[in-house]
């Protein structure tokens, strides 16, 4: 896990809902809770809730999140 991602996931720990609030909401999927925040190469993903923030995943940002969304969603390749 590359270390700045460490870092990132502290510093959110302890910020406060406003702030998580700040990251951009994920264009792919566009759900206002679902953000992002960039974090070198990488994209943390995260879905903000009343009392919670679950992190979602955290891809390099060469990757094409729709591809591996659909993979996920459908349990195969999007170009099957």
């Amino acid at each position: 896990m590359p270390p700045r991602f460490c870092g990132a996931c502290a510093i959110a720990r302890g910020h406060s809902r406003r702030w998580l609030s700040a990251g951009r909401v994920v264009p792919e999927l566009d759900q206002p809770r679902v953000r992002e925040l960039v974090v070198g190469s990488y994209r943390l993903m995260y879905e903000i809730h009343e009392e919670n923030v679950y992190v979602l995943g955290l891809i390099h940002g060469a990757r094409d999140l729709a591809a591996l969304w659909d993979e996920e969603v459908r349990g195969r390749p999007a170009d099957s």
